[in-house]
């Protein structure tokens, strides 16, 4: 079986096409600042999929209902853990009262890396996610 192109893209370049296709044709800026260490140290198969699949629903659930002008992502490796953060300036939402699956599928992959979930909906919609370098 012939491996798909997408195989041999880098974990960075996964996300910024992810965030082009999203949000490319939304009117929203976005900056994305990955680290340049990141595609050689990530190379578990479990992270860098979920990574990338939060990427894409959190992406998703900006350009679908966030009203935001601007969105920041960032995935830098601090100490002992990777760090990823993606932050809106929309409108912000109450997390306790959604109704779909995307925030349970972020917390689940979070989970799955033995990592952090953290979000702030206020005043636009900021997730920062924790993951360990060394997992059990």
């Amino acid at each position: 079986m012939k491996p798909g192109k997408n195989e041999f893209m880098s974990l960075s370049t996964r996300i910024k096409n992810f965030a082009s296709e999203i949000l490319g044709d939304t009117g929203i800026l976005y900056t994305i600042k990955i680290d340049s260490d990141i595609d050689l140290e990530i190379t578990d198969f479990t992270v860098r999929k979920n990574l990338i699949l939060i990427c894409k629903e959190a992406l998703n659930n900006i350009a679908k209902y966030s009203l935001a002008k601007d969105v920041q992502l960032s995935l830098h490796n601090v100490n002992s853990e990777y760090i990823l953060k993606i932050s809106d300036n929309g409108i912000g939402f109450d997390h306790t009262k959604t109704t779909g699956n995307g925030l349970q599928n972020m917390k689940k992959r979070t989970e799955e890396m033995n990592g952090k979930f953290e979000i702030l909906a206020d005043t636009g919609t900021h997730i920062t996610i924790y993951v360990p370098k060394i997992r059990d």
